[in-house]
């Protein structure tokens, strides 16, 4: 008999109002709770990060390979940065 992998351990983050309004509504839009959409997230290996976190990186990476960007709640998205 295999034994289940058992999820034993956690991780934390904390996040802005905005942020986890993001992901509140992503879970809901896969019929998840916020956890279960951050574990699927995770599981993908699919970096992910906010446009201002993007938009304020000092360089870009410059790794040979091709990248896609989506943007996600661009109403969300503020004009302003700040410099």
């Amino acid at each position: 008999m295999v034994k289940p992998n058992l999820r034993t351990r956690s991780i934390g983050t904390k996040v802005s109002e905005d942020e986890y309004a993001q992901c509140e509504r992503a879970a809901q839009m896969s019929a998840k709770t916020v956890g279960e959409w951050c574990h699927k997230l995770a599981e993908s290996g699919i970096e992910s990060g906010t446009l201002q976190r993007h938009l304020r990186r000092e360089e870009q990476p410059d790794d040979g390979q091709k990248h896609l960007y989506v943007l996600d709640e661009s109403s969300l998205a503020s004009t302003k940065t700040d410099e």
